[in-house]
């Protein structure tokens, strides 16, 4: 069974939990590593769907994965970590995904620049 241990954002595809907690993966492993995360944690098994519907944020190789189940109110520690992630992105592709998904939240409620 393949150990899963939270580790610091980086720029790497990976799932951040509701707590702000980062699990890392390889490119195209996002399905195995949130059903090995459900049976981790206890949770009912489920796939990506069932993280993304808890609040888990997948984090793709160019940045936040936006999909049907994404959320759009993440928790302070998610924000929080995504602000880490920008600030720490060398690569341009997820310096623009990172910043376009806290835009698109900031703004779908209601935040302003000043609120930062």
């Amino acid at each position: 069974m393949r150990i899963l241990l939270p580790v610091t954002i980086c720029e790497q595809p990976g799932w951040l939990s509701p707590r702000g907690s980062f699990y890392p993966c390889a490119y195209g492993e996002h399905c195995e590593v949130a059903s090995a995360l459900c049976a981790r944690l206890g949770m009912p098994a489920g796939g990506e769907d069932h993280l993304e519907r808890l609040g888990w944020i997948p984090l793709r190789e160019t940045g936040p994965g936006v999909g049907m189940h994404t959320t759009l109110h993440p928790t302070r520690q998610q924000r929080e970590a995504l602000w880490h992630l920008l600030r720490i992105a060398h690569n341009e592709t997820v310096k623009f995904t990172v910043k376009s998904y806290l835009d698109m939240i900031d703004e779908n409620e209601g935040w302003t620049k000043h609120d930062h």
